[in-house]
């Protein structure tokens, strides 16, 4: 679901925790398998307070969400988090953005440093700035998997504005 609303200085553009257990059609794999796992049945503790539930892939995989972002200030700085767990190890998560412009063409892309095994939920959190022609964020999760058993997951994903 797309949640627009402001709180105090922040400004919530997307927002995702997959608290309904469903991966909605606004995903797009684009390769390998993705799905929302109840995390009871993986024997995972969710974050206290938290659903059951989280983005899970299986393997090499990549997914995909586009997430519109018109008249944003490129000057006010924006904020990707979310929390994740690398299940297995040497398996590595992954997490960039591609700002697009209104025909969908690449402008440029973020690479964000790979998210290794911790063997616990850790919060992933970091800022970047819009181009000026930059009218949709695409947000790329994926995994590369390591010798063993292989799953990456995914929680409370949101992109906000940084107003100061």
């Amino acid at each position: 679901h797309f949640v627009f609303a402001n709180a105090f200085s922040q400004n919530i553009i997307f927002q995702e925790n997959f608290e309904k257990g469903i991966l909605s059609e606004a995903w797009k794999i684009t390769s390998g398998k993705w799905y929302v796992a109840n995390l009871q049945q993986k024997e995972i503790k969710p974050l206290p307070g938290d659903n059951n539930f989280a983005l899970a892939s299986a393997g090499n995989a990549e997914i995909i969400i586009d997430i519109p972002v018109e008249n944003i200030d490129p000057k006010i700085p924006l904020q990707l988090s979310f929390t994740y767990w690398v299940h297995s190890k040497g398996s590595k998560g992954l997490a960039s953005i591609v700002l697009l412009n209104e025909r969908a063409n690449s402008i440029t892309s973020i690479q964000f440093e790979a998210l290794p095994e911790k063997g616990k939920w850790d919060l992933f959190s970091k800022e970047f700035f819009l181009t000026k022609d930059t009218k949709i964020i695409r947000l790329k999760f994926g995994e590369r998997a390591g010798i063993w058993q292989n799953t990456v997951y995914f929680k409370k994903v949101s992109v906000s504005d940084r107003r100061r």
